[in-house]
């Protein structure tokens, strides 16, 4: 541990000044200079300026648009000519979704559940169909109910659920081709930046500055691919994959519940009707 020492100062006074084990003064000189008054006196928030300013230099110095629009504008452009216009309206498509509102298996049990109840009392034959505000589900009750067969159902929901492991799989595949491409464009930015480089030590500032795009570029790359790209990809897989588990479970208890009404009957063309259904 430090102990105190006092040492004899120019002013007169007899501050402390650590000494260490081996017995010799800090500082050195034996002196001490205390700082002065205005720096002593410096208020909380002059502090908390300074921290904040060096950290807006930290982030600025990470900015650069040139090496953004580089990196983001060539994997944009070289993702739309791998996969073509329209993939790339089914991604939009696909994310307009994801803001959009979710499907509700419970709503629409509900109001598959009126429609139900009055199969089950009325007879198919009797019944009209409903309108439950879910496009797959409507036109499926209808062609159950035109055709009078369970397999009607089903096939609707085959022919959906086909469409939309369609689109999702395009979204999902357009956004593994941008992921895999923003490293590429990323490098390239790197190229470019050092192909800018001064021939001669006198461009000082010039070089320091094709050195810094070159590394933002590389790292705008990796960011786009690894907290972008990539991540959107997964988002849109996994909420296709909620979606349709919900959708199987609400077919599977809607055929349930009407096999007994609607029987075994066969439409013309459809071919047998799913074993189990009775």
């Amino acid at each position: 541990m430090l102990s105190k020492r006092r040492a004899n100062c120019g002013n007169g006074t007899s501050p402390q000044v650590l000494s260490g084990p081996t017995g010799n003064n800090l500082p050195p000189s034996g002196k001490c200079r205390p700082l002065p008054e205005s720096l002593r006196t410096l208020p909380f928030w002059y502090c908390e300026t300074m921290r904040g300013t060096q950290t807006e230099m930290l982030f600025d110095s990470l900015i650069n648009g040139p090496a953004a629009a580089i990196v983001l504008g060539g994997t944009l452009g070289a993702t739309l000519l791998r996969c073509g216009w329209r993939e790339c309206a089914t991604t939009a498509a696909e994310i307009a979704q994801l803001w959009g509102k979710p499907f509700n298996a419970d709503t629409a049990r509900a109001d598959l559940a009126v429609q139900v109840q009055e199969i089950k009392r009325d007879g198919v034959l009797r019944a009209q169909p409903h309108v439950t505000g879910d496009a797959e589900f409507d036109e499926a009750t209808d062609a159950m109910i035109r055709q009078r067969s369970i397999s009607a159902l089903l096939h609707a929901h085959e022919k959906h659920k086909a469409r939309r492991q369609e689109m999702s799989d395009i979204a999902v595949r357009l956004f593994a081709q941008a992921a895999e491409l923003a490293p590429v464009f990323g490098m390239v930015g790197t190229l470019i930046s050092l192909s800018r480089l001064p021939s001669g030590i006198a461009g000082g500032g010039d070089f320091a500055g094709a050195i810094a795009m070159a590394v933002q570029t590389t790292l705008y790359g990796l960011l786009a691919a690894n907290l972008l790209f990539a991540p959107i990809a997964r988002l849109i897989e996994r909420r296709a994959s909620a979606e349709e588990l919900q959708r199987q479970r609400l077919v599977d208890w809607l055929a349930q519940q009407l096999s007994g009404a609607v029987g075994r009957t066969v439409a013309v063309g459809q071919g047998p009707a799913r074993q189990g259904w009775k």
